[in-house]
């Protein structure tokens, strides 16, 4: 379709009809939902999802020399979820798992091929292997929601890559500045004592109708000239974008009056925040972080504390997805990009790992389970993707085919996203 000044009025005019579109007309049959957990920094893994107490070459938290330590168990759910635990230091992780281990699943063993923070929060949270790629969140909104939800993406956390896919994705911002452009008549806090004020720029019908009519003569000048054909999907992406911009303007106060103009959300709020999108229909998918401490190189105690917060806030979300009524459509997956080496560095802390795990929850998983292993170095073992079950004849599970795996779980055709890719089934019930 040719993008002029005619396609840009009924661009706009989809947008006011995408708009005023009833929430509960948005969605049809329930795809399902899924929500991304991020553990940015690195987990370690041995604190928690694959625990290795008493592994001589290994310093899990029972070697730490504490008081507590005393108190680390590996505690046991379903046929054979295992997750360390401790009492005194982690007592979420416990109640957690009592609460929500039949719709859980865990997977160890995830290869992924480097020790350096950025390439593998992509090939985790993508499956691919450069920041250009969208991650699963962008993938699922986009194949799930992109015909009915006025956002089909949403990144609260501020870990999202949205690729190609960024037209159909809305970011929150490091501070919510979001919150600015959905709620224009609320004024900006300047820095505390910089004496600064932020005038608002009001935009009055006919500048607006000026506006328009430059950017569709723009969009003709580029359309009509032998360019890239890059650039003709970018200005498609433009009125893509504007149309669902509109939308959120319209529907999305309520999450923007849930947002604090300036400061980062806890993972407790992002929890809710991300349920009420959900529930509203503005939204398919939802990124959140944990916001804890994970890059533990100086002091491997902090840990523990990073496991109390995840499982905390992990709660709130199973809990708020089970009173909205959401929990049976939903999935949760929490992700870090990596683990941490098997022995403490000088000063005790622990430096980064290639392989990690990943937890799993609700709509289609095959719970109560651990799947996929790793060695008493903390390598990873190899498996049968489609058990899960350590295999000598296999290979070591890839950060990809667990994305390829995890775009099965959620009814999407990985097979578009992750050509020639095994996807990691095991976790499908």
């Amino acid at each position: 379709m040719k993008l002029n000044r005619r396609s840009f009025l009924t661009g706009a005019a989809a947008s006011a009809a995408l708009a005023s579109l009833p929430l509960s007309a948005r969605g049809g049959s329930s795809p399902k939902k899924l929500v991304i957990v991020f553990a940015s920094g690195g987990w370690d893994v041995t604190y928690g999802p694959d625990p290795k107490l008493g592994v001589a070459g290994i310093d899990g938290p029972e070697s730490e020399g504490e008081s507590y330590s005393a108190a680390e168990n590996v505690a046991t759910w379903g046929e054979n979820l295992s997750f360390a635990v401790n009492d005194i230091t982690r007592p979420s992780v416990g109640l957690f798992f009592d609460r929500w281990a039949e719709q859980a699943a865990v997977i160890n063993g995830i290869w992924v091929g480097s020790i350096a923070h950025s390439p593998c929060s992509i090939r985790m949270l993508t499956g691919g292997r450069t920041e250009a790629s969208p991650d699963l969140g962008a993938i699922t909104g986009y194949a799930l929601g992109r015909k009915d939800k006025a956002v089909p993406y949403m990144d609260i956390g501020g870990t999202a890559y949205l690729g190609h896919l960024a037209a159909y994705s809305g970011r929150a911002g490091a501070r919510n500045q979001l919150k600015t452009l959905l709620l224009p008549d609320q004024p900006l806090a300047a820095p505390e004592g910089s004496g600064l004020s932020y005038p608002l720029l009001s935009i009055e019908g006919a500048e607006q109708a000026m506006i328009d009519d430059f950017i569709a003569a723009r969009a003709d000048r580029i359309l009509g000239s032998k360019r890239d054909p890059a650039d003709t999907r970018q200005v498609a992406d433009y009125f893509e974008a504007k149309q669902r911009s509109d939308a959120l303007a319209i529907d999305g106060v309520e999450f923007a009056e849930s947002l604090e103009y300036g400061r980062a959300l806890s993972l407790t709020e992002q929890a809710k925040s991300a349920v009420s999108l959900l529930q509203s229909g503005l939204c398919q998918t939802v990124s959140i972080d944990s916001r804890q401490v994970w890059d533990t190189h100086d002091d491997n105690r902090e840990q523990h504390t990073a496991f109390e917060g995840l499982f905390s806030g992990l709660d709130v979300l199973m809990s708020e997805l089970e009173a909205t009524s959401l929990l049976s459509e939903t999935v949760v997956v929490v992700l870090s990009e990596m683990t941490r080496t098997p022995k403490r560095n000088a000063e005790g802390g622990k430096d980064h790992w290639p392989q990690t795990s990943a937890l799993v929850l609700g709509a289609g998983v095959a719970g109560g389970r651990t799947y996929g292993a790793s060695d008493d170095l903390l390598n990873p073992s190899p498996v049968d993707l489609e058990s899960g079950d350590v295999f000598s004849g296999g290979e070591a599970a890839r950060y990809d085919q667990f994305a390829a795996g995890l775009l099965q779980l959620l009814d999407v055709d990985s097979g578009e996203w992750f050509p020639n890719t095994e996807a990691y089934r095991a976790f499908i019930s």
